[in-house]
């Protein structure tokens, strides 16, 4: 640790003060970051390592991190079940991404900004919906979850 000026919690801590100004600064360069950049390919390591880019990224980082850090902080019902769920949902979200999405992507020809739609509502209600379900299965839970006893 004797590589860093400050703490852990010194910089959550400053970040969480801050959360505001780096929020407004995180909008005003990601507006210019559009404004002057609209159209192009933002895939190119040429856009991804400019310095306008890296400067937006960085600000929204650090601005989501101060701001959750500052008003979301706090236990609940569901903050808990989140927490102990929160890795069964990343597991399983993809699967529900990979298989409504493909089908969609193959049999309809809905355009893209509705499949997101329904990707978006899918992944929010069937990845709990599919957790529990699996995590109920005890050889299941253990094989895709790593679980040997449920929560």
């Amino acid at each position: 640790m004797g590589y860093f000026i400050f703490s852990r919690n010194e910089v959550q801590e400053t970040v969480k003060k801050f959360w505001i100004p780096l929020m407004a600064g995180a909008v005003i360069s990601g507006l210019i970051l559009v404004i002057t950049t609209f159209g192009e390919n933002n895939t190119t390591p040429e856009y991804l390592a400019s310095p306008l880019n890296c400067l937006y990224g960085w600000l929204m980082c650090l601005a989501m991190m101060g701001w959750f850090n500052a008003r979301f902080d706090c236990t609940n019902a569901f903050a808990g079940y989140m927490t102990r769920s929160s890795f069964g949902f990343y597991i399983v979200h993809y699967l529900i991404i990979a298989s409504i999405g493909s089908m969609m992507f193959y049999y309809t020809q809905l355009p893209p900004i509705a499949m997101y739609l329904i990707l978006t509502v899918a992944v929010f209600t069937l990845s709990p919906l599919l957790y529990e379900g699996l995590r109920r299965i005890p050889f299941i839970r253990w094989c895709v979850f790593g679980e040997k006893k449920k929560k």
